[in-house]
């Protein structure tokens, strides 16, 4: 499906309006905000387009604007999955750090437990 909806998109060529005009490359490049700025103008584009009508046949620009609002909604997706995984491992690095401090705190500790005679032997065997 998504990469139905990418060659779909290259091959026509779609430009997204943000700034002048940009293609599906320079999508991945935008922060959230300006991500969502496109998506809600592209949905806005779809709500005054789809007017009531019997007729049930589409035009070729709602199959587009469609096209460009899953194209949108979905490098987002997966940005905002990528921050998340970024944001975990930031975490996991302090649990780790903090983790390392205190096995250090308990190391020495557990020299400072020694008798004294203990910590001379092994400073000297060190000499």
């Amino acid at each position: 499906m998504i990469e139905k909806i990418f060659e779909e998109g290259t091959r026509l060529d779609v430009q997204f309006s943000y700034k002048g005009q940009i293609g599906i490359p320079d999508l991945w490049h935008l922060d959230f905000d300006a991500l969502n700025s496109i998506y809600k103008s592209l949905f806005s584009l779809k709500k005054s387009s789809s007017e009531e009508s019997l007729l049930k046949t589409r035009k070729k620009e709602d199959e587009i604007l469609d096209l460009k609002i899953a194209i949108v909604k979905h490098i987002f997706e997966v940005k905002q999955e990528e921050e998340n995984e970024r944001k975990e491992r930031a975490n996991n690095k302090k649990q780790v750090e903090f983790y390392d401090k205190i096995i250090e705190q308990k190391q020495n500790q557990a020299v400072l437990d020694l008798p004294i005679e203990k910590i001379i032997e092994m400073r000297d065997g060190l000499k």
